[in-house]
């Protein structure tokens, strides 16, 4: 439940061990990349009209400009290489056997690299560089336009720094045992709050071409997670976690276009409303059928809710045309999970480190980045007494 924001979660949620006083730490380096998206519509940009005695940050700014009233050119594809660095941190503790707190945070680097904007002609075919370059006025107005959203970076990449999400949770779990079919059934509930992405700093904040929308909105996670053990190794488990968010009053930049702009000049205060995100996984786990080592194969699914917005001017930003703002419109994805984990302990240390590896594979999405993930985890358990 660590990134709800169109990356996969650097987590695969699985029971908590019901094991007296056991505390844990966790960290988790991921690194997830995107060339393309799920859905036509996902990378689409506005252009704004180039011609005219205008100012070049005026013609991003102004939204009154006539958006769809160029001759030649009406949108834009931005096509570029996403990826994102995330150290995400988590402690555990139980109290007793059966009940734990838990609380995780991410540190990321959102990066878009090597960004191309390659213009559209309103037959909906792009436009060559033999177009482009028979037009001097356009062609300068797209190199003036790649130099502001990169900040004149001579590697066209854009980069942003987060803090969170944040996750606090008060769990309960237990391991049943006594079974003829099964050798355990592990049940573990977790419920608490959700405080969402911060963003640090940014190379150019007054202009994006992230294609996605952060979430502002404090969230009630509830998760409900269950294993079943086979033959003294063979696991079969199942998560589901729904994130409920709660409606609050923001000042946040909105757009009055139906289309991704390349910048948002105006804000607003309006009331969001994220509606719920849901997650489900399945997996199969082969717990150390070669000595140390566990292997576990997984499906997940993600889906976003729309966010709506209540905007209190409703003559600059009335809510028929801010809501429909495609970076906010709902997201799904599918992945495959495949992981392995080398377990350091021996039995006579109360301290049991482990390192796994894990690999998110993307099969199918919709309004979304196919983005694949490769994450590293070092982590350490203890059991003590208080």
């Amino acid at each position: 439940m660590d990134s709800t924001f169109r990356h996969p979660t650097t987590s695969f949620p699985q029971p908590r061990f019901a094991r007296k006083n056991l505390g844990s730490f966790e960290l988790r380096i991921a690194h997830d990349q995107a060339k393309n998206a799920f859905g036509p519509q996902a990378n689409l940009t506005a252009l704004l009209n180039f011609n005219g005695p205008i100012d070049l940050l005026k013609r991003f700014t102004d939204t009154s400009l006539p958006y769809t009233d160029t001759e030649t050119f009406g949108q834009a594809l931005i096509s570029g290489e996403m990826s994102t660095l995330q150290y995400n941190f988590t402690c555990t503790q139980n109290f007793g056997s059966h009940f734990f707190i838990s609380g995780s945070t991410v540190l990321s680097t959102d990066t878009l690299k090597n960004l191309l904007i390659q213009p559209i002609k309103n037959n909906c075919l792009l436009t060559s560089q033999t177009e482009i370059n028979a037009n001097p006025a356009f062609k300068t107005y797209l190199q003036d336009l790649t130099d502001l959203l990169t900040a004149q970076n001579c590697n066209n990449t854009i980069t942003q720094n987060n803090l969170g999400p944040s996750v606090f949770t008060l769990g309960y779990t237990t391991s049943l045992q006594d079974f003829e079919r099964f050798d355990f059934i592990d049940i573990t509930t977790q419920a608490g709050f959700c405080i969402p992405l911060t963003i640090l700093d940014h190379d150019q904040p007054t202009l994006s071409a992230f294609p996605f929308t952060h979430n502002v909105n404090l969230g009630i996670p509830i998760m409900l997670s269950t294993a079943f053990g086979f033959y003294d190794w063979l696991n079969l488990g199942a998560t589901g976690l729904a994130i409920f968010y709660l409606k609050n009053d923001r000042i946040i930049p909105l757009s009055t276009t139906a289309t991704n702009n390349v910048l948002i000049s105006e804000q607003g205060f309006t009331q969001v409303h994220h509606r719920p995100f849901l997650y489900l996984n399945a997996y199969l786990e082969a717990e150390q059928l070669i000595p140390r080592f566990t292997c576990l194969f997984g499906v997940s699914y993600e889906k976003q809710g729309v966010t709506c917005y209540n905007a209190s001017d409703q003559t600059k930003f009335p809510n028929d045309l801010i809501n429909k703002y495609p970076t906010h419109h709902s997201w799904e994805r599918v992945n495959f999970i495949f992981s392995g984990e080398l377990d350091l302990a021996n039995e006579t240390s109360k301290i049991m480190p482990r390192i796994k590896c894990m690999y998110v594979l993307p099969i199918w999405g919709v309004s979304v980045c196919k983005t694949s993930e490769l994450m590293g985890q070092f982590a350490i358990e203890c059991a003590y007494s208080f």
